[in-house]
C-alpha cells in the first residue's frame, strides 16, 4: 500500500490532512477505522455533527455491474439496525428511469421474490404472496394469499345447441381474491327468442373449479312466474358459464321457457371457485 500525504504530522500516531491510497487498505482484526470521532464504539465508525439537508453522508459508487455493498458473517443473521426511521430510497437520478427505481428482494443470489415498484406498490412474482401460516387453522390446506384482481366482464346468454340473446349490459363487475371469484351483473332489455337447448349465462372471466349453485337476485325473461319459482344458476367444473335452473332443482331452463322478446331483466351475484 502506498500513502500519499498532503499535510499533517508523521510520528508514532501520525495524522493526515489529505490522503490518497493507491492500493488495498487492510485493517487488522483488533483495529478499526474511525472518521469524525476519537471515541469509536465499533470497528468502523463514521460520525459528523451539524449535517443538514439530504446530502449523502456516505456514498458508495460502482461504475459497472456488480455488488456495491455486500454483508456476510460466519454464523447468525446479518442485521441492519437504526435507532430512527429506516428509509430505503431508490432515486431516478444517475440517468435512471422509473423502471429502474424499484426496491427488489432476492434470495439465492438472483431469484426475485418481491419488489416495491416505482408506483409504490408491493409486487410479488407469480405464485408468491402474503403468508398467513402463523395463524393456520385446523384442516387448513393453504395460508398464502397469492392473487387479487377486479374488473369488468362481458356476459353472454346463449342456448346450449344454438342462438344468442341480445341485451344491454347496465353493469357487470368481478372481484377475484385467491381462488374465489364473485360476479355481479345487471342486464336489461333482453331478447331471448331464437335460443335452442338449455339457456346459459356465459362469459365468466375464469373457468370454474368444482360445481357451484346460486339463486339469482331478479329475473324477468322466462315464461313462468319468477315470483313463485326462483331462478338459479348452476356452474359446472371447468366451464366458463352457468346453466339457468328452476329454483333449487336440477331442472335446466330451456329455450321453450325463454319467451320474452324485449324488456327482460336479470340481476344477480354469483360466487364460485377457480384454479
Amino acid at each position: 500500500m502506498t500513502i500519499k500525504q498532503y499535510g499533517g504530522v508523521f510520528g508514532r500516531n501520525p495524522t493526515f490532512n489529505d490522503v490518497t491510497i493507491e492500493s488495498d487498505l487492510n485493517i487488522g482484526d483488533k483495529l478499526g477505522v474511525n472518521i469524525g470521532t476519537d471515541t469509536p464504539t465499533t470497528y468502523v465508525e463514521v460520525r459528523t455533527d451539524g449535517a443538514t439537508g439530504d446530502d449523502d453522508f456516505v456514498n458508495l459508487t460502482r461504475l459497472t455491474y456488480g455488488n456495491v455493498l455486500s454483508l456476510s458473517r460466519s454464523s447468525g443473521d446479518a442485521v441492519i439496525k437504526s435507532d430512527k426511521n429506516l428509509i430505503l430510497r431508490c432515486d431516478s437520478g444517475n440517468n435512471q428511469t422509473g423502471a429502474n427505481t424499484n426496491i427488489i428482494f432476492q434470495y439465492d443470489g438472483s431469484t426475485e421474490s418481491a419488489r416495491f415498484n416505482s408506483a409504490g406498490n408491493l409486487a410479488f412474482t407469480s405464485g408468491n404472496g402474503i403468508d398467513f401460516s402463523a395463524t393456520a387453522g385446523t384442516g387448513s390446506t393453504s395460508e398464502l394469499l397469492d392473487d387479487y384482481e377486479e374488473g369488468a366482464w362481458t356476459p353472454t346468454i346463449t342456448g346450449s345447441t344454438g342462438g344468442a340473446a341480445s341485451f344491454t349490459i347496465s353493469t357487470s363487475s368481478y372481484t377475484k381474491i385467491g381462488d374465489t371469484v364473485r360476479l355481479s351483473c345487471y342486464l336489461s332489455g333482453a331478447d331471448v327468442t331464437g335460443l335452442s337447448g338449455n339457456v346459459r349465462l356465459g362469459g365468466f372471466p375464469f373457468p370454474a373449479s368444482g360445481y357451484h349453485f346460486c339463486v339469482s337476485g331478479y329475473c324477468t325473461f322466462f315464461g313462468f312466474d319468477e315470483s313463485d319459482i326462483s331462478v338459479g344458476l348452476y356452474t359446472e367444473s371447468g366451464q366458463s358459464f352457468s346453466n339457468f335452473l328452476r329454483g333449487s332443482s336440477t331442472v335446466s331452463i330451456t329455450a321453450a321457457d325463454a319467451t320474452t322478446s324485449s324488456g327482460g331483466t336479470i340481476m344477480f351475484n354469483l360466487t364460485y371457485k377457480t384454479t
